[in-house]
C-alpha cells in the first residue's frame, strides 16, 4: 500500500542511533479536480487513522539499522504528489483471513 500511494510516513524525530519517530498519513484520491487533500479522514476498517505516531526502535543499529531519515523524507514528498496527481486511490482490501483461503487455494 506504501508503494501504491495509499499512505506516506513522514519523518518526526530521530532520538538517537536506535529510536525513529514517524507519522502515518492515509493519502485520498483527488476528485473532480478538487485540489485538496484531506489526511485527517480515517479510511474504512483500519484502526490506524492520519496522524497516529510510531516509534521504530533497533537493537542493533550496525547489524539493523533504522530507515533512513533523509529516504523518508523523500519518500514523503514523492507520496505527497502521487496523492494530489490522483494516482493514490483508497481501495477495499480482503480481510486477512481471506488472504489464507487464496494461499491454500493455490496450493491445491
Amino acid at each position: 500500500m506504501w508503494g501504491a500511494g495509499h499512505f506516506a510516513l513522514r519523518s518526526m524525530e530521530k532520538l538517537d542511533f536506535k529510536t525513529l519517530k514517524v507519522q502515518f498519513y492515509w493519502e485520498r484520491k483527488l476528485l473532480n479536480g478538487v485540489t485538496e487533500i484531506k489526511l485527517l479522514t480515517e479510511p474504512k476498517s483500519t484502526p490506524v487513522v492520519s496522524g497516529d505516531t510510531f516509534t521504530l526502535t533497533t537493537p542493533d543499529p550496525d547489524r539493523l539499522p533504522l530507515p533512513s531519515w533523509s529516504l523518508l523524507e523523500i519518500q514523503w514528498h514523492l507520496q505527497r504528489i502521487v496523492a494530489t496527481s490522483g494516482t493514490a486511490e483508497a481501495q477495499d482490501y480482503p480481510d486477512s483471513d481471506d488472504d489464507f483461503d487464496d494461499i491454500e487455494e493455490c496450493l491445491m
